[in-house]
């Protein structure tokens, strides 16, 4: 399997405090990646790096083997941050989904079809008109994931997905990114969510200390000794 998305060097400093020490990793084609750790692990600065919201000279990201800058990120990295209201910009569904592709020159006349195909994917078909300031939070969190979902980039970075999702939608979530075919990086403090990906990588203190199967973490006491990650109960699985 050839590696799509390959990060070198994450490294960030606020003042003299590291917050992340040179972290490399990278993200196979069609794969989700886990990223899980505690609050202050490191995760979000990664998110905010990979995706130009901060930057930093020693980051390297290639994509297809070719090198990623600032100026091109918004276009090839999708990103969906925890608090959705941070990235809505417009006042009805249709609008903020219609502001992605026009962003990306997407073809007018295929606009309305993906416009409902995003909506259908999240759930939320016949929305189009309402208002962002009337949903529910996990409504938001939906049109967030459409807008990302309905753009062609190389690499989608979910910071919390779930956060404000019911069950139910969190399942069809998963079901969804499992059929996109594109690499992705799930960024998590749940366990339980790790279990839908390919494979997990564990921050601590802005290092990584585990890289494996979602498998091979349940069964590291170690890695849970040391970060205090609430580790599943028994019989507690997404079906993959």
């Amino acid at each position: 399997m050839n590696k799509k998305i390959e990060v070198r060097n994450l490294k960030y400093k606020i003042e003299k405090k590291e917050i992340l020490k040179d972290v490399s990793f990278f993200i196979n084609n069609n794969e989700i990646l886990a990223l899980v750790g505690k609050n202050g692990s490191g995760k979000t600065t990664i998110a905010k790096l990979l995706s130009g919201v901060i930057e930093s000279g020693d980051t390297i990201v290639l994509i297809n083997g070719k090198r990623l800058n600032n100026s091109n990120a918004v276009k090839q990295i999708g990103i969906v941050f925890q608090n959705p209201e941070s990235q809505m910009l417009f006042s009805t569904v249709e609008q903020e989904l219609s502001s992605s592709l026009e962003f990306n020159n997407e073809d007018p006349a295929l606009m309305k079809d993906k416009i409902t195909s995003a909506l259908s994917t999240v759930g939320l078909v016949g929305f189009e008109k309402r208002q962002i300031s009337s949903l529910s939070g996990g409504e938001k969190q939906k049109v967030a994931i459409a807008t990302q979902l309905i753009i062609k980039t190389d690499l989608l970075i979910l910071d919390e997905p779930s956060s404000m999702l019911d069950d139910e939608s969190t399942e069809s979530l998963f079901k969804t990114l499992k059929t996109l075919g594109k690499p992705t990086l799930l960024i998590t403090q749940s366990i339980l969510e790790t279990l839908k990906a390919d494979r997990v990588i564990v921050l601590d203190k802005g290092e990584i200390i585990f890289s494996g199967s979602p498998i091979e973490l349940v069964d590291n006491q170690d890695v849970f000794k040391k970060t205090h990650l609430a580790k599943p109960y028994k019989g507690e699985t997404y079906e993959n």
